[in-house]
């Protein structure tokens, strides 16, 4: 790893316990994260980006087998392999070196425990030990988010603050263990418009302001390609394309890329979306040779009978294509 990068995954792999056997779910797949930039994961919903982000912090299903390599630079430029490492060790990085923001931030928090508290339980050590440095951190926290009455949203339960006030309150508590890097799980599925927009100014204004590193899972690929450097693109649990945004988006290498960005430009220019044929299969019953081949216009024999491997795009990143564009 060199001095810029702080998270380096290599050949990460996950393979589920179905009815006796072990099914590879997300295989291959390889990037890298430098500090203070922003990685977006983008593709429709069961393609595997929730699993591949809660692997990243050790967080597998029971019964689940990991392989590969994440190597996480620590403090004192120590680097650590998260899927080497015992279950205490890699519990002190989560919150502290890796923090996560998760979808549906009601279900993440605890209803019966003031919001408050439950980033004062998130915060580290030094400020644990001293109750009013501490209550001064989760307040200053709260103002980071842009909330007009701190103290008050402090003192609230869960239940008695909107949606957009939850979602700041949860990332106040990612954030509370000073981690370096963020990872932002669908943030804004249960949010209206403007509650996003907002969400997304905050967390582009804290990575600058903290020089954190964020990973972040969106369905929506215009706000991808407006606030990240880098984007991996996942159908069926694999990486289908990863590399440069600002490449990518003026040329893309995969048929699939390609359709989400014809489906993206048409919302922007408020023209009827095409929509792309079929569904995807189902991530533990995938389909035989490339996972897209059944709703790809290109696709030919080889495509049907053989999964194609990640090699060079002509915009220096990878595709996972045998004609890619």
């Amino acid at each position: 790893m060199n001095s810029s990068t702080i998270l380096s995954v290599h050949n990460l792999g996950l393979s589920l316990k179905i009815k006796g056997k072990h099914i590879k779910i997300i295989e291959g797949v390889d990037f890298t994260l430098k500090a203070g930039s922003t990685l977006a994961l983008v593709g429709e919903s069961g393609g595997g980006k929730s699993l591949l982000c809660k692997s990243l912090l050790g967080l597998i299903p029971e019964g689940a087998k990991a392989t590969g390599n994440i190597n996480l630079l620590l403090p004192e430029n120590k680097v650590k392999d998260v899927l080497s490492i015992t279950e205490r060790e890699i519990a002190t990085i989560r919150g502290k070196q890796i923090g996560i923001l998760f979808q549906e931030p009601v279900s993440s928090m605890n209803p019966v425990v003031k919001c408050g508290q439950q980033i004062f339980d998130a915060l580290t050590i030094e400020y644990k030990k001293n109750r009013m440095a501490g209550n001064k951190r989760v307040i200053d926290l709260l103002n980071l988010m842009g909330l007009d009455n701190p103290i008050r949203v402090a003192k609230s339960y869960p239940h008695e603050l909107s949606g957009g006030m939850i979602q700041k309150v949860a990332l106040a508590a990612a954030l509370a263990g000073e981690p370096s890097i963020l990872i932002a799980d669908e943030p804004f599925t249960a949010l209206d418009v403007l509650s996003q927009i907002e969400i997304l100014k905050i967390m582009t204004k804290l990575k600058e302001q903290l020089n954190l590193s964020l990973i972040i899972v969106l369905h929506n690929l215009e706000m991808a390609l407006k606030h990240s450097e880098n984007l991996m693109v996942m159908y069926s649990g694999r990486v289908m394309e990863y590399g440069s945004t600002d490449k990518i988006s003026k040329a893309p290498a995969h048929p699939y890329t390609k359709a989400l960005l014809d489906i993206a430009k048409s919302y922007s220019e408020n023209s009827k979306p095409i929509g792309i044929p079929g569904e995807i299969p189902s991530i533990i019953s995938p389909v035989k040779g490339c996972r897209f081949h059944p709703r790809c216009k290109y696709a030919k024999e080889i495509c049907k009978n053989a999964e194609p491997e990640l090699k060079k795009a002509g915009h220096g990143g990878n595709v996972r294509c045998y004609f890619p564009l």
